[in-house]
């Protein structure tokens, strides 16, 4: 190992951290809002803390399907960007946009529609 292939490796490190870092801070703050949550939720007993479990799960999963979406997009963003199609880029960035809203929509409404049902797949204590 020589040092000389370490030369530029200063400026790839700052722009991993500078993407990071934020995400990392992102993570830090959902969990720690969670633990005051659960805090808050204490002094009214299991129930209410077993039931903003549920929910969160619950939550969770719509998130995930967001995040799916949104992962699954940056490539080709990246690529059309790389390429200069500015045209194919707002119309992947439109579709997604426009899958997301109707994916969140939709698994909104099956979780207000058969909220009992869903309830049920994460506890069967009534």
């Amino acid at each position: 190992m020589n040092p000389r292939y370490l030369a530029g490796c200063g400026r790839i490190a700052r722009r991993v951290v500078s993407i990071g870092i934020p995400a990392g801070i992102n993570s830090a703050l959902m969990s720690i809002s969670t633990v005051l949550l659960n805090n808050a939720l204490v002094p009214y007993g299991d129930t209410a803390v077993a039931a903003m479990g549920i929910v969160t799960k619950v939550y969770m999963f719509i998130v995930f399907v967001h995040m799916g979406i949104t992962n699954g997009i940056q490539p080709l963003l990246g690529y059309c960007h790389g390429a200069g199609a500015a045209k194919r880029f707002r119309d992947i960035l439109w579709f997604s946009g426009a899958l997301t809203l109707v994916c969140g929509t939709l698994l909104s409404g099956i979780y207000i529609g058969f909220a009992p049902q869903v309830i049920r797949v994460f506890i069967d204590d009534a």
